[in-house]
């Protein structure tokens, strides 16, 4: 059996849920976490849910084979320690695989027992936190970090040595101070170029953490060179956790309104012809590699069955069978396996809309 456990972050796990080659039952667990200190509420929502796993499972399994399908997810919760930042957790089990991560955007209370893993909750999961670059910046040092999920990583460092170097000392404390910023200022813009060098940033989000007067330096002489996404600037945090909660949730924050706003432009757009909210159509040009994009509520199910050879979709009042599923979730992964984009929104913020619409290519 395979076992990816909480600290490998969702980006690793989505390939293996989606790309399962085994047949029979799934099932998929999600459990919202109010914070990482209110465990009484997270068990008792777990065991709400996996009550409701049993029942979903028993048409479909004997006692015995229902308790060992269900006991590597009991023990897996059972074991999991919450980090800061955590707002819920995933299990994915079948009859040959069991993976479970943390999640740093809240998912729906949910169990569904489907042909196929859920997945998306956490495709809402991985695009509300795209992979971004943190700088922290000192007139000493500028240090590159890559934040991806609940995961950040020290990339590279660049060390000031003009300072060390310097020949041209001023006497006098003013004479001194403004030879430092020459030195400094000089320091930022050769690491400018650096970065721009060494890194694809053009549009990547990137969060700015140093004194203010760096960060605006830097700031300015990136944005010199190629359009940028500064979608955060702070002082230094204490510590990398604290460093990637912050600039995790800041990206969240920033990716929730793009998608609002996004989905306002195609409200109020007056050219409706390449834009459709037909769950039929949708179904349809999903299987076709016709949609570019996919705009979704991650909140709202739609049960039913989805047939992925000739696009036709029957939709139900609640999960019937462990064939059943969310067909959004089908037609996600469709849309995603032919190259379009998934995005999610919040439909309850908006009026008179509809939990999904799709933009197509033709």
């Amino acid at each position: 059996m395979q076992v990816l456990n909480q600290e490998n972050h969702q980006a690793g796990i989505l390939p293996k849920v989606t790309n399962s080659q085994v047949t029979g039952v799934h099932t998929s667990i999600f459990v919202p976490v109010e914070s990482e200190y209110d465990l009484t509420t997270a068990r008792f929502i777990f065991s709400r849910l996996s009550q409701e796993a049993r029942r979903l499972l028993e048409p479909s399994m004997t006692d015995h084979e229902l308790n060992d399908h269900l006991r590597p997810i009991t023990r897996a919760f059972e074991s999991l320690k919450f980090s800061p930042g955590t707002k819920g957790v995933a299990f994915f089990k079948s009859s040959s695989a069991f993976y479970h991560t943390t999640l740093r955007v809240a998912p729906p209370e949910l169990v569904v027992v489907a042909d196929s893993f859920h997945v998306k909750p956490l495709l809402h999961c991985i695009s509300s936190r795209p992979a971004c670059y943190a700088f922290a910046l000192t007139s000493r040092q500028i240090k590159v970090f890559r934040v991806e999920g609940d995961h950040v990583t020290s990339v590279k460092s660049y060390a000031n040595k003009l300072e060390e170097n310097d020949n041209k000392k001023k006497g006098g404390f003013i004479g001194q101070r403004k030879r430092n910023k020459e030195v400094t200022d000089k320091f930022i813009r050769d690491v400018a170029k650096k970065l721009h060098k060494d890194f694809n940033l053009r549009h990547r989000g990137i969060a700015i953490l140093g004194p203010r007067a760096l960060r605006r330096k830097l700031e300015v002489e990136l944005a010199a060179k190629t359009p940028l996404n500064v979608f955060h600037q702070s002082t230094l945090y204490a510590s990398l956790e604290e460093m990637g909660v912050a600039v995790e949730e800041a990206m969240s924050a920033q990716t929730k309104t793009k998608s609002q706003k996004f989905v306002k432009r195609l409200i109020n757009t007056s050219d409706k012809g390449m834009i459709t909210s037909s769950l039929d159509e949708i179904a349809s040009a999903a299987v076709q590699g016709r949609i570019e994009r996919l705009v979704i509520d991650p909140f709202i199910q739609v049960w039913g069955l989805y047939n992925r050879t000739n696009g036709l979709v029957r939709t139900y009042n609640k999960q019937i069978s462990h064939e059943d599923d969310c067909v959004m979730d089908d037609i996600s992964e469709e849309v995603i396996k032919n190259g379009g984009d998934v995005v999610f929104f919040d439909s309850s913020q908006l009026e008179n809309v509809a939990p999904y619409m799709a933009v197509l290519r033709w």
